[in-house]
């Protein structure tokens, strides 16, 4: 598990400051608003107060349609991903920020208008993406449960955050071999959340009681992301899961779970995942491809369920 003072450490995006020459706020500010309101960029570029989360709601509108001033999006840009990063993290820096606002708008941005090429350049990206990474895999440290009931169950969190990665950036690789090396217990953990989507069905799903009227709930969807899929995910992320999401594989990485998670409150039923693997055999097989082929798809449509694939 990651420590309360990595976690601050890690929501620094400090490679790509470094990238960046250290960025200073700029002296003036000409980025022409989207929605014709002043104010929010100016409270940005403003050191000595804490910003408020909504107006990077304002900035990533601007960056997403306007012109843009692109020596403020190298000031701007790193602090909004260090206030995303708290608030992904659960690290809050009340000096540096206030408010709340679930940053849905810079992931529909960063779809829209990458921002590479355009304005970072490819050691300026990688900063981006690796930090990204990071801050995905310490999520995943946090969990700790195989048990959820209800709505608001954590794993739904991080789960659409990896589905939003991989669709958006080449990361995939990064990822995986750093998630499934299992350093930590709560990796495994989080590996077998997501994998008893492919094994089991909405209402026989024994980590995620199903769905109800009263309570919501349910298992978690893996192919739903925090922005509109608007074309295929990076083929080298399909081609990598690809071969890596076969039972063979998967087989594997369950039987290092049921070994690293033994003394865990749910290790019996980790060790019938396991075993349900091959029972299941087909439908884990049939979801993989349904989720790779997804991946590969040009034109997105909307998908609920396996059955929308």
């Amino acid at each position: 598990m990651v420590k309360q003072s990595a976690r601050h450490e890690l929501c620094v995006p400090t490679e790509l400051l470094e990238a960046l020459n250290r960025p200073e706020a700029p002296s003036e500010i000409w980025q022409a608003p989207f929605d014709h309101i002043r104010g929010h960029c100016e409270r940005i570029a403003e050191t000595t107060e804490p910003t408020d989360l909504l107006d990077f709601c304002d900035f990533f509108l601007d960056y997403q349609y306007m012109p843009v001033q692109e020596d403020l999006l190298a000031f701007a840009f790193p602090k909004a991903l260090e206030a995303w990063a708290r608030q992904e993290l659960g690290t809050p820096a009340p000096e540096r920020f206030k408010g709340d606002w679930h940053f849905e708008g810079m992931w529909h941005a960063l779809a829209y208008r990458p921002i590479h090429p355009e304005f970072f350049d490819a050691a300026q990206f990688n900063a981006v993406t690796e930090f990204f990474v990071r801050v995905l895999l310490a999520r995943m440290q946090q969990e700790k449960r195989l048990s959820f009931q209800g709505s608001g169950a954590s794993p739904h969190e991080w789960i659409y955050l990896h589905a939003t990665l991989i669709w958006q950036f080449p990361v995939a690789e990064q990822i995986w071999k750093r998630w499934w090396s299992f350093d930590t217990p709560e990796l495994a953990v989080s590996a077998v959340q997501w994998l008893s989507a492919f094994i089991y069905d909405m209402d026989d799903n024994p980590y995620f009681k199903p769905w109800t009227r009263r309570e919501g709930g349910g298992p978690p969807t893996v192919f739903e992301t925090h922005h509109m899929r608007v074309k295929a995910a990076p083929p080298e992320n399909a081609d990598f899961i690809s071969s890596i999401l076969t039972k063979e594989r998967v087989e594997e990485v369950l039987l290092r779970a049921v070994e690293l998670l033994s003394k865990h409150e749910r290790a019996d039923q980790v060790y019938e995942t396991w075993l349900d693997l091959s029972r299941r055999s087909e439908t884990f097989e049939e979801r993989a491809k349904k989720f790779t082929t997804l991946m590969r798809r040009d034109k997105q449509e909307m998908v609920i369920s396996w059955d929308d694939i």
